[in-house]
């Protein structure tokens, strides 16, 4: 093993390799975030949705929370460079 290679859909910025860890912990906090809010979101979507709300937020998170830690995994690298 050579060392941490590029993220997928992740160029090269300048001449450095930037390290997974800040897209690991963007996904990790964001996650541990989405089990809190989930009860509280489901609940303000149970009225439209009904007994559906809770799977309806669970697939939102789960289509959301990766988006959302690539993004933040991608700013923190153009802030850092």
């Amino acid at each position: 093993m050579d060392g941490p290679e590029a993220l997928p859909n992740r160029t090269e910025v300048g001449s450095k390799k930037f390290s997974p860890w800040p897209d690991r912990l963007a996904l990790v906090s964001l996650s541990m975030i989405a089990v809190f809010a989930a009860p509280l979101i489901s609940s303000s979507l149970e009225g439209f949705l009904g007994d559906h709300s809770m799977m309806a937020t669970i697939c939102g998170f789960l289509i959301l929370i990766p988006v959302l830690a690539t993004s933040i995994g991608k700013i923190y690298v153009r802030i850092k460079e």
